[in-house]
């Protein structure tokens, strides 16, 4: 039985992960030390540290501080009833938004075919939880 070369882990690079989303024939854009690109009309990056692939997505709304109760509730939902992404709540200039995080150690590296299965659902998890949470009142 021999071993295909996308089966076969090795280290990931910011190429790698341009090269695969175009694969799914995805636009993206690769500056200094991400790769960025939006589904759905959500922004995404895409970036590699500490040993990391850490995909976030961005809701792309701002409101006052006052609806954060409300976020904090709609995010703990979500992390109680789905294993992925992590949602959490970001202060930002002007008061809150939410971001989405899926984090995958490399400590041994990635195959082409782990890859885009972590990029697949780090994606479609990301616009699932960002179009439940929908416009801000």
């Amino acid at each position: 039985m021999s071993v295909r070369p996308d089966d076969v882990a090795r280290e990931l690079t910011l190429q790698r992960v341009a090269v695969a989303l175009a694969t799914r024939g995805y636009v993206t854009r690769t500056t200094g030390e991400r790769v960025t690109g939006r589904w759905d009309g959500f922004a995404f990056e895409i970036g590699l540290a500490d040993g990391t692939l850490l995909v976030e997505g961005s809701w792309g709304h701002v409101v006052e501080e006052w609806h954060r109760p409300a976020l904090l509730m709609a995010t703990n939902d979500w992390n109680r009833d789905h294993r992925w992404p992590t949602c959490v709540t970001r202060p930002v200039d002007g008061g809150v938004t939410v971001v989405t995080r899926y984090p995958v150690p490399l400590d041994e590296g990635l195959s082409d075919e782990q890859l885009l299965a972590h990029l697949d659902c780090a994606l479609t998890t990301g616009v699932a939880f960002l179009r439940a949470l929908g416009s801000p009142p």
